[in-house]
């Protein structure tokens, strides 16, 4: 009798190790092996693929690394999506396209648009410090919370900036813009 419980329960154990295990290879086969070493390098914490091929990596998303672009798309956010500091960075193609709390892009030196960015934003949108960005155009319509571009020395007209911001908006030490219109 206790060699049977213990055959039933070796089943079940193998048949869990077999469902993990076809959980574990569905939820990267949307994916390259470069897609996947790239999450792996580039994502702060655990991350999975979801039915629709994007990547979940929790409430709160932070990217860092030497990246020029993102290889992956992600699914929106409860919480922020942080890529500020990612200098390298050329294009917000592939950021969630939605984000529940703040989305930082800031010293992003390389960043020339913010086309790609979030179309929504429910805290702040923070992209100071990106040197090479020139227009705001992909920018939220509305943010909630602050919206900062400061030190954006490249960037000359505010055409693209959100028309509603909940709280402070902030262009400082823009030193080629031209007018505050």
């Amino acid at each position: 009798a206790q060699e049977q419980r213990f055959d039933s329960w070796k089943k079940i154990w193998i048949m869990r190790i077999q469902s993990f295990e076809m959980f574990e290879s569905s939820s990267s086969s949307q994916l390259t092996q470069e897609q996947i070493d790239w999450c792996n390098k580039h994502i702060k914490g655990k991350w999975k693929v979801n039915s629709q091929g994007e990547i979940e990596a929790g409430d709160n998303v932070v990217i860092r690394g030497d990246l020029d672009k993102f290889i992956v798309k992600f699914a929106p956010v409860k919480g922020n999506f942080d890529c500020g500091k990612c200098k390298k960075l050329t294009s917000l193609e592939g950021v969630p396209s939605s984000v529940g709390g703040d989305f930082h892009c800031n010293n992003c030196t390389k960043l020339i648009s913010l086309e790609g960015a979030p179309s929504s934003v429910g805290g702040s949108f923070n992209c100071d410090g990106c040197k090479s960005l020139t227009s705001l155009k992909g920018v939220p319509s509305s943010i909630n919370g602050d919206f900062s571009c400061n030190d954006c020395t490249s960037l000359t007209s505010l055409d693209g900036a959100p028309s509603s911001v909940g709280e402070t908006f902030s262009c400082n030490d823009c030193t080629s813009l031209t007018s505050l219109e």
